[in-house]
């Protein structure tokens, strides 16, 4: 990523706090499973043509400039929603069990499969 999240920039003003966490959810989030669950965040997020689909997008000026951001956002955003989720329910990820699950999603509040 060329910049850093402000979540985790927010984090950052406590030190002890986001060290414990990112100690307990590091194993977890390079799993396979973890990125399976960031795809399927990923595909559900793609939304249906509207109305503004239609709408002249290039009279906003250089697409192009605005596509490694935008490709960036895309990639990383779904991770951070399984990131703030984990810290929301005081859950960490479990490393040995990283191999994709196929459960209904939202996984049960007690714990995540990977």
């Amino acid at each position: 990523m060329p910049f850093n999240n402000y979540f985790f920039r927010a984090l950052a003003n406590w030190p002890d706090y986001f060290d414990s966490a990112w100690s307990a959810l590091a194993p977890g989030v390079g799993t396979y499973a973890f990125e399976q669950y960031a795809n399927e965040l990923r595909a559900a997020a793609v939304l249906d043509p509207s109305p503004a689909a239609e709408a002249d997008w290039s009279a906003l000026g250089s697409l192009e400039d605005i596509q490694p951001f935008t490709d960036s956002i895309h990639y990383v955003l779904p991770k951070l929603v399984l990131i703030t989720t984990c810290l929301d329910l005081g859950l960490a990820p479990d490393p040995q069990h990283s191999a994709p699950c196929h459960a209904a999603w939202p996984p049960a509040r007690e714990s995540f499969p990977w």
